[in-house]
């Protein structure tokens, strides 16, 4: 059963800290007798709720993974296009879809190198449609194990089908808040663009540092607080398009991509247009930014007092260049840090 042998001897029971054995078709607690069902192929370790999709839930933890399950779903080969057969642009604005964006976006926010990777367990703290989980894997060595883990039924059941020939992969369905890895068990822990959707993302970027070795590496991007105007206006937007229906919230996405590629013949007019709202030529990037339903704003230290609160030191010059500036417009969209844990 692929590599769930190598995946019993990282994880205990989330309800007694019990050890685990591996059943056909579950795992289960050899002390509380608690099972965890392997369904598609995916070991659940959430609510069997969790399971489907289910619109009209309104709880902000299943109306994340219903909304996150859909989005990957829904997109489940952003990541994996072939470049030069899609109409994303070549803009860097309009960037994320194709293999080569895949690579860039990786190297520049996963930002993994070879060491971090090789012979390791590596998690991806909020896979989605696996790409970076296989980017990841495709960057390793034999003996690596690769994990995607994400709430979203959706999110997992794209990220398996998109790494399910890799043998150094597992995607598993789990909670950021509430995940079954002993401790000080993962080598390596990356979470790109997801700790600011969860709800509480100090709490989130705590729970995946408990679970990294000493020695080990955590890389963490999240969105950055911008200007005042711009965050008054995003906040009144999104407190409409939050209330959408997903359906509805994807049919307003590709409003605003078609409005965004109308903007953009403008020299400049999207650089400037961004500067007050967020407003992009790709429906997904439009789906993610308005529909999610919540998605908080950090800077540069609120994101590293997170890292030395959970005992990591900064590894990396990135951190000065988007350190957030005196400068009441220009801010940076994200910050991302990597630390290293004493």
């Amino acid at each position: 059963m692929k590599n769930y042998k190598k995946l019993i001897d990282l994880v205990v029971c989330l309800y007694c800290k019990g050890n685990l054995i591996l059943e056909t078709n579950s795992i289960n607690c050899t002390k509380c007798k608690k099972n965890y069902p392997i369904v598609d192929g995916i070991p659940r370790f959430v609510d069997e709720s969790y399971y489907e999709l289910n619109e009209d839930n309104t709880e902000l933890q299943k109306k994340t993974k219903n909304y996150f399950g859909f989005e990957w779903e829904y997109f489940n080969q952003w990541g994996f296009l072939e470049d030069g057969k899609t109409n994303i642009g070549k803009e860097h604005l309009n960037k994320g879809g194709t293999v080569s964006d895949r690579i860039q976006t990786f190297d520049n926010k996963c930002r993994l190198d070879r060491y971090d990777i090789n012979s390791k367990i590596v998690l991806d703290a909020g896979c989605g449609n696996g790409r970076y989980t296989y980017e990841a894997a495709l960057r390793s060595s034999e003996d690596s194990l690769i994990i995607g883990v994400d709430v979203g039924y959706g999110a997992v059941k794209s990220a398996y089908e998109n790494t399910k020939d890799l043998d150094s992969v597992i995607i598993i369905q789990a909670s950021l808040f509430d995940l079954p890895f002993k401790d000080e068990i993962i080598d390596s822990c990356f979470s790109n663009g997801v700790l600011m959707h969860t709800g509480n993302a100090q709490k989130a970027f705590a729970e995946i540092s408990r679970k990294i070795k000493t020695g080990g590496v955590f890389v963490a991007h999240v969105y950055g607080k911008l200007n005042p105007i711009w965050e008054f206006n995003d906040y009144w937007i999104r407190k409409i398009t939050t209330k959408l229906s997903i359906r509805k919230g994807l049919k307003l996405a590709q409003f605003f991509s078609k409005i965004a590629k109308i903007i953009n013949v403008i020299p400049k007019g999207l650089v400037i247009l961004n500067l007050f709202i967020r407003l992009q030529p790709t429906e997904h990037h439009m789906f993610d930014w308005y529909s999610a339903p919540v998605a908080s704003h950090h800077t540069y230290d609120e994101l590293s007092a997170w890292f030395y609160e959970n005992n990591f030191n900064l590894i990396d010059d990135i951190s000065l260049k988007n350190k957030t500036t005196n400068k009441l417009i220009f801010k940076p969209w994200a910050i991302n840090l990597k630390g290293k844990k004493k």
